[in-house]
């Protein structure tokens, strides 16, 4: 017997752009969680999403026993407790959520802090913003424009450095950051004459239109160039 959607009966229709959805997760003890009110998408290994629209479930199409009240005196669906195994484990709206960059944080040995703030603000133009001791360990905030960079007294040791970039692509781990410039051959020309190792590039990138060069700082921290900047708003940009 196939599930009763939500969509199979009519209750819930089509969601316009910017829709807000609600995806609540429910533990099942059957390949498939039967309900009355919404749409299952996925039931690998026991767990089914299931998803429904709030805002476009009729009043008169909701049992009241399995529903509870919203704004406007509407009853937004809810899972039959006689499910079995139907346990809400989290539930969250999406595009509720709203971010921008804060910074970037690198790792670093306490005798390679201060070689560390060094070489970027020798190399790269950054100033310290502020150092700080918190839970035994040593911390400082490191800026250049819009950038941010948290260095973070804590490791025991230093990664091993790479300087290839096609081989440093596996494993998978965070693998870089990357700083906008508005000349890429000027910028490496520069880094170069200051020492710094070029370990990629430069190179197009035509499907996003962008060329690239890849760099590392002293501890083998990979850093991409971009030219030009991804946000148009870039003061660099203008």
């Amino acid at each position: 017997m196939a599930p009763d959607t939500a969509a199979s009966r009519g209750l819930v229709s089509s969601s316009p752009p910017g829709a807000a959805v609600r995806t609540t997760i429910f533990r099942s003890a059957s390949p498939s969680v039967m309900t009355s009110h919404s749409t299952v998408i996925g039931s690998a290994s026991g767990w089914s999403t299931i998803s429904r629209f709030s805002r476009w479930a009729p009043i008169h199409a909701v049992d009241s026993r399995w529903s509870r009240p919203v704004e406007g005196g509407a009853r937004v669906p809810t899972v039959d407790p006689s499910l079995e195994g139907g346990r809400a484990v989290g539930e969250v709206d999406r595009m509720s959520l709203a971010f921008s960059h804060d910074h970037v944080g690198l790792s670093v040995t306490s005798e390679d802090l201060e070689p560390t703030i060094d070489w970027y603000c020798r190399t790269l133009g950054f100033t310290v913003e502020r150092r700080f001791d918190t839970h035994g360990m040593i911390f400082a905030f490191i800026i250049c424009g819009g950038v941010r960079i948290e260095l973070m007294a804590t490791a025991s040791k230093r990664q091993a450095p790479t300087d290839d970039i096609l081989s440093s692509m596996d494993p998978a781990r965070l693998h870089h950051f990357c700083l906008a410039v508005t000349d890429l051959d000027a910028a490496v020309s520069e880094l170069r004459d200051r020492g710094v190792n070029l370990i990629g590039g430069p190179m197009a990138v035509a499907e996003i239109g962008q060329r690239v060069a890849f760099i590392t700082d002293n501890l083998g921290n990979i850093i991409e160039l971009a030219e030009p900047g991804t946000h148009p708003s870039d003061p660099r940009q203008t």
